[in-house]
């Protein structure tokens, strides 16, 4: 378990603040993770986690850190995790500039702020790639820059939900707010989206989707200088 620490200033290829690998269950409470970096080809300059049975954060702030993968925070086949009331500013990356999820089975992020993040490519809030079941409540994307999905960037993701949830300005190339590819089933419930702004779906981009729902949802002042407006779907 680890609480209130701060982690500050480090250069690592991978992990630069912390790196855990496998059969771990790790719990991280009120912990400060701040202008780390990695170098060359490297994932988690905040944390990057490889192979645990479950972790935790809970009020974490990553912040100002720049990597390849996952700057802020990279879960690697980590089987469940759970990110609560944690804040992510300002961290730059390839793809998943905040937070990336690789191959990992089961993931709740809750009541977080993702504001101002940029990744070159995938998802500068979040990038979830081949992972089973994803669940975002109750948090704001604000002001993230990425080419697709500046917001969220699923990629092959069996089951995601969304609920409670805002994304303002964010913008990209293809989904502003959200770009999701391949995935089996989606659910949006009560969010909102506004003035996001992208080429294509400055809202929403769906590729290749199995089923979508969106229920109760709030798209206003989204900006597509080319199509969907709000939502695009090529389904």
């Amino acid at each position: 378990k680890y609480r209130n620490n701060r982690f500050i200033d480090n250069i690592a290829w991978y992990g630069s603040g912390l790196l855990s690998w496998e059969h771990a269950y790790i719990t991280d409470i009120h912990s400060l993770y701040d202008t780390n970096k990695g170098i060359v080809k490297a994932r988690g300059a905040g944390i990057r986690i490889i192979g645990a049975e479950s972790y935790t954060a809970i009020n974490c702030t990553f912040q100002n850190n720049k990597a390849v993968f996952g700057a802020g925070l990279d879960l690697v086949e980590i089987k469940t995790a759970q990110i609560i009331g944690s804040y992510f500013n300002r961290n730059e990356a390839k793809d998943g500039a905040a937070l990336s999820a690789d191959h990992a089975s089961d993931i709740i992020i809750k009541s977080c702020i993702f504001d101002n993040n940029h990744a070159n490519n995938f998802g500068a809030g979040i990038c979830i790639k081949q992972c089973d079941i994803i669940q975002i409540k109750n948090t704001k994307f604000d002001k993230n820059i990425a080419t697709k999905g500046a917001g969220v960037y699923y990629y092959k993701v069996t089951k995601s939900s969304d609920v409670h949830n805002v994304y303002r300005q964010n913008q990209g190339k293809y989904g502003g707010g959200i770009y999701i590819q391949q995935g089996m089933m989606l659910r949006k419930i009560h969010s909102q989206f506004f003035e996001n702004r992208a080429e294509s779906g400055a809202a929403i981009y769906l590729m290749n989707m199995k089923n979508a729902t969106i229920i109760s949802s709030y798209l206003y002042g989204n900006n597509a200088s080319d199509t969907g407006g709000a939502v695009y779907t090529d389904m």
